[in-house]
């Protein structure tokens, strides 16, 4: 098993296990089904969904991430960033997950995918990973603001290094005279 892959499987496996033994020395409340069995069908449905993207997103990343790295294409090939810009970008790819999430909410066709989550009777642990399919898939795919925020970053940058690109000079002459 590659070393990415087991890490993620031990820090998530381990903060499931340390949280569903302070549920079962700790409880909140009483349950209206027992742990036995809402653990088993919620662990069952979050590892279909894993075989799913696994399966059916899994080799075609795999292949592109081959393909980019191998060809030097990609913002991530031609940037360096400092730490701190790092952090804010991880915290503001987080916020587009959040506003993902309040979309699942409003727009009727997406809340049929994530209404499973909201429909568990009893609220746990593994409510957290009991998702449709569909919805983890859709989650997978990324959102268009993520793409739109790396752009914006490197056109920012060119702009600050006097090199913009075919790309970016309109936006650097912009910015040039507002200032």
């Amino acid at each position: 098993m590659k070393t990415d892959i087991l890490i993620r499987l031990v820090a998530c496996a381990g903060v499931l296990v340390l949280m569903a033994s302070w549920e079962v020395l700790a409880p909140r409340r009483r349950l209206g089904t027992s742990k036995l069995r809402r653990w088993t069908d919620h662990l069952t449905v979050l590892a279909l969904n894993t075989m799913v993207v696994r399966l059916v997103f899994g080799t075609g990343a795999v292949g592109a991430a081959i393909v980019v790295t191998g060809q030097g294409w990609g913002l991530l090939n031609r940037v360096s960033w400092p730490l701190w810009f790092e952090i804010v970008l991880v915290v503001v790819l987080d916020f587009i997950l959040y506003l993902q999430h309040v979309i699942f909410h409003a727009v009727p066709v997406f809340w049929r995918f994530h209404m499973m989550h909201h429909a568990d009777l009893d609220c746990d642990v593994t409510t957290g990973v009991r998702f449709l399919p569909v919805e983890v898939a859709m989650t997978i795919q990324g959102c268009p603001g993520e793409e739109w925020a790396l752009k914006a970053y490197r056109a920012y940058k060119e702009c600050l290094m006097g090199r913009p690109t075919d790309q970016t000079a309109l936006c650097c002459e912009h910015a040039g005279s507002e200032a």
